[in-house]
């Protein structure tokens, strides 16, 4: 088992219907299961009629070579070519700046 099965997983899917909506969530749900993956699957507002989007976000240990994330993607983005298929790496932690020590 790979750190991106164990680590959470969250897909944003933002479409112009929900019907679209739903059949997104769906293949993301397949996909994600026969992959290995857990997501958590969200459905937004797409804020107007664009490109239906896909958005996956990642904490930055299951982003690495080799993980399975990486084999969802591409599945995603053969599977569902009405979508645009993103992802965001959620890396904040490792920018922060080094905590202040004080002397004593």
């Amino acid at each position: 088992m790979t750190r991106a099965a164990r680590s959470p997983m969250l897909c944003e899917i933002r479409a112009a219907t929900g019907a679209l909506a739903a059949e997104l969530e769906h293949v993301v749900t397949y996909c994600a299961a026969q992959a290995g993956i857990h997501a958590t699957v969200l459905q937004l507002p797409s804020g107007g009629t664009g490109t239906a989007q896909i958005t996956l976000r990642l904490p930055p240990e299951a982003a690495g070579p080799g993980e399975r994330v990486w084999c969802l993607v591409c599945r995603l983005a053969c599977l569902c070519p009405q979508a645009r298929v993103g992802v965001l790496v959620q890396a904040a932690p490792a920018f922060a700046p080094p905590p202040t020590r004080i002397a004593i």
